[in-house]
């Protein structure tokens, strides 16, 4: 079996693993902050109301009489809508969460994998990636609905690091929607800027190859502020100072 198959099962096998860890999630219902930011969420209804929740903040789209606040998360919401076409909330939405904690261990898989040295074991990246794929701290993460983003951003890091890099302007703008994804997922996902640097960093890889990687993510980042000005969101602005 070659390489690229081994770690092609390995990363399945430990998806499934991490995936069936969570089933006793699926029945739970809406847990903590479901009840207030999921269950009565619009983007469970239809395609009108997916475009009312992801035009609006994180807390109006489920409750219009809160204070606006600056989270927009439309991925996350887009994604409950989705669930919500193949099965009955809360239920459906749990084997999501579900779904993409075993994409994230399975892309983790890849990323470890691949960078152990040429003739080195597979147990050391697999035992790694089953410790955080199987860790409790990823409990809240997985079995609360509202942490939907936490996932998605998990992924769209993953999808970055998975990536293999190749010079020219297709690889570039993969990674830059995948960036993107992030931005939508989860307002901080700006803050891997500083994992993408430490790749090329890491890689040695030189400025003129790594500029258009560059320039498709300052575009993401670019089109993400944008469309919330253009929403009209509050900003991230630190708060008053009390006399």
């Amino acid at each position: 079996m070659k390489d690229w198959q081994r770690t092609t099962v390995l990363a399945v096998a430990l998806a499934l693993c991490a995936a069936a860890a969570y089933l006793p999630a699926i029945p739970s219902g809406w847990v903590w902050d479901d009840v207030n930011l999921v269950q009565p969420s619009p983007a469970l209804q239809d395609l009108d109301g997916l475009r009312r929740a992801v035009g609006t903040d994180l807390y109006r789209q489920a409750a219009p009489r809160l204070e606006a606040s600056p989270y927009w998360r439309p991925l996350a919401l887009a994604s409950f809508w989705f669930d919500t076409r193949l099965g009955a909330a809360p239920r459906a939405l749990h084997v999501g969460n579900l779904v993409l904690h075993g994409l994230a261990t399975a892309l983790l898989a890849v990323v470890v994998l691949r960078r152990r040295r040429d003739g080195e074991s597979m147990a050391g990246p697999a035992l790694a990636t089953a410790w955080w794929a199987l860790h409790p701290v990823n409990a809240e993460t997985v079995a609360w609905i509202s942490c939907r983003y936490e996932l998605l951003c998990g992924v769209a890091l993953l999808g970055l690091l998975a990536l293999p890099w190749r010079p020219g302007i297709r690889r570039a703008a993969l990674h830059g929607l995948l960036f993107l994804a992030g931005l939508l997922s989860k307002d901080g996902f700006g803050a891997m800027l500083v994992v993408v640097a430490a790749i090329d960093w890491a890689d040695r890889r030189a400025p003129a190859a790594a500029a258009p990687r560059w320039v498709a993510v300052g575009v993401a980042v670019a089109a993400w502020w944008a469309a919330r000005a253009a929403l009209d969101l509050p900003g991230f602005g630190l708060p008053p100072r009390t006399k």
